[in-house]
């Protein structure tokens, strides 16, 4: 893996946390976790991808083959099994198996799909499946030097970006037209992508979230109304900032 030190260490936190916890492997889909331990993203597709870390260090995988070459050439020492879409995804959950056979296997509750939990049963028959989603997340709670520098790093790209679309606001534009302009300042500015899946520039008014629309900005007497705190993007290594932005009051 790249970084292998910065990997290694923490998949070592990752073991650790599985044997105090009493269960013997995890198994982890792309998201968050999955980024965290090996610095690849993967989108959680169609496709079941899974990468399975044991409390003794070991680290084994389960990789559609189209996604191949890129994760040998970050995860070389990962003991993984490939499949195709033309073979389906069963016999690579098979020879999985066959390879190892962990007492109990802790996945995240939150993030696993149902077929991937089914898949995981209907072959791993002599493990139980635990949600370990706590435990697995855990090891990212203790951010390192590294992990440090890219939140300020977050921060000062969101903050530039919130400058710079403030200067622009005028009245009579749409939320959209505020979260194009974010957006593309965000990207602009150096982040590497944005932290709310499914866009950017969810307002917050009376405390209640909506999705940007075609709201349109006007003047207000009193100035800026509302100020909330959110995650607008993330920087290297899974870095998120959280920026303080003025909303103004929306026209209804």
């Amino acid at each position: 893996m790249t970084s292998k030190s910065l990997f290694e260490k923490r998949i070592e936190a990752l073991s650790s946390a599985l044997s105090k916890a009493g269960i013997d492997a995890a198994a982890v889909v792309p998201g968050a976790n999955f980024y965290f331990l090996t610095g690849v993203h993967f989108h959680l597709m169609e496709r079941p991808t899974i990468l399975f870390i044991g409390a003794d260090g070991a680290k084994r995988a389960i990789i559609p083959v189209l996604e191949r070459s890129r994760w040998q050439a970050a995860a070389p020492d990962v003991d993984s099994v490939f499949w195709q879409d033309s073979d389906g995804f069963d016999a690579a959950f098979a020879e999985a198996a066959r390879r190892f056979s962990p007492n109990t296997i802790g996945v995240e509750g939150q993030r696993m799909r149902v077929f991937e939990g089914d898949a995981l049963r209907a072959h791993f028959k002599r493990s139980l499946i635990v949600d370990a989603h706590q435990t697995i997340s855990s090891a990212r709670l203790c951010k390192d030097a590294t992990e440090v520098a890219a939140l300020r790093r977050a921060i000062a790209i969101s903050e530039r970006a919130f400058e710079e679309v403030l200067v622009g606001l005028r009245v009579g534009m749409s939320e959209l037209d505020v979260k194009k302009s974010l957006s593309t300042a965000l990207m602009e500015g150096g982040a590497d992508a944005l932290a709310l899946a499914g866009g950017l520039l969810v307002m917050v008014v009376a405390r209640l979230r909506y999705v940007a629309g075609e709201r349109r900005f006007s003047k207000t007497p009193s100035g800026p109304t509302r100020t909330s705190r959110m995650r607008v993007c993330r920087s290297v290594r899974s870095g998120s900032s959280d920026t303080t932005l003025l909303f103004f009051k929306v026209r209804r």
